[in-house]
């Protein structure tokens, strides 16, 4: 039997394997979470657009992609598609904003309210927040 630091030696492995694990969970939720960042920036970046050719904020997304018939000056479809965020659920989109005129928002790994790191939400507001690539 071998002893390590008060253990076994199969649960030093065992320990072992459940980090490496974690680590590469975080790694994906890291990434995901950088995937949405992007996702998030471009439909932005197409609410704008949206909003110097109209003069207002589109009512929900699906206005980016097809004409509703309220707004004069529509010049899309200013995206193919609405994605969902990497975690296949859909972009919440708030007029007025919490945070602004309008929030566009991904709920993130946990796909709740609130959280930090890889598990808070990510939206239009805190795009340049840092996230550590460490667990």
């Amino acid at each position: 039997m071998i002893w390590f630091h008060g253990f076994r030696g199969d649960r030093v492995s065992e320990a072992r394997k459940r980090q490496s694990q974690s680590n590469r969970d975080y790694k994906l939720d890291y990434g995901r979470t950088i995937e949405a960042k992007n996702r998030i920036r471009r439909l932005d970046q197409a609410v704008h657009k949206f909003r110097r050719d109209t003069g207002k904020l589109p009512e929900n997304l699906e206005a980016l992609v097809v004409h509703d018939g309220k707004s004069e000056n529509w010049n899309g479809p200013y995206v193919k598609e609405i994605p969902p965020d990497p975690w296949k659920r859909p972009f919440i989109y708030r007029v007025p904003g919490e945070h602004g005129a309008f929030d566009i928002i991904s709920l993130g790994v946990d796909g709740k309210p609130g959280g930090d790191n890889v598990r808070g939400d990510i939206g239009n507001w805190n795009l340049d927040r840092q996230i550590p690539m460490k667990c």
